[in-house]
């Protein structure tokens, strides 16, 4: 199954010569659910085995993870955590305590293994929207909508996440997701501050 993918222009850089990149088109959600299945056709596993596997690989790496260590899945990469803090401004280092510190993302490092396998995968077609803005294909409720699905499938989704799922530029993305947590009805709830900010499912 072929991927598209357009030209896009590096933002922010005032020149004749801007450089461009390449962009893949995203097609959405590969959920939780889609992988039990996709991992159970052609194996003894049945949908429920995978998902009971998968949810208890997650437990274990939030534990080990909390404990300080790097988790290594051979084949697919490394995850760390890194820490911040629960203070919208810096405090001073003599305020901080344990309390006033939180994990404020998990840090992945690809394997290599994964990387090739993904470019073994990879079929590429060349989209005729060189240069478009990949966010005006989507109106405001669409977005909401991909929001609010990426985290039925993951645990948190920071804006640079948000951002890349959409084509929105960064600072649009960290607004418009601002504005979603204030609805609760939207289901999104902000966490964290500044740099470490994420969103996470709010369980209406």
């Amino acid at each position: 199954m072929s991927v598209t993918y357009s030209m896009r222009k590096l933002a922010g850089i005032s020149s004749r010569n801007k450089k461009i990149y390449p962009q893949m088109k995203r097609k959405g959600i590969f959920s939780t659910k889609e992988i039990a299945q996709a991992i159970t056709q052609g194996s003894t596993f049945t949908e429920s085995d995978v998902i009971g596997v998968l949810d208890a690989v997650s437990h274990l790496m939030a534990k080990r993870m909390a404990d300080g260590y790097s988790i290594k899945i051979d084949d697919i990469g490394i995850f760390s955590a890194s820490l911040g803090t629960t203070h919208e401004n810096s405090p001073k280092a003599s305020k901080l305590n344990s309390l006033s510190i939180q994990v404020s993302g998990i840090n992945f490092r690809s394997s290599s293994e994964l990387l090739a396998a993904t470019n073994d995968n990879l079929q590429l077609q060349h989209s005729k929207e060189d240069f478009a803005s990949s966010s005006a294909k989507f109106t405001k409720e669409q977005r909401l909508d991909m929001a609010q699905q990426f985290l039925e499938a993951h645990e948190r989704m920071t804006v640079s996440d948000y951002a890349e799922l959409t084509g929105l530029v960064h600072g649009t993305a960290a607004h418009e997701l601002q504005n979603f947590a204030r609805k609760q009805e939207n289901g999104i709830c902000p966490n964290g501050h500044g740099p470490t900010k994420y969103y996470t499912r709010n369980q209406l």
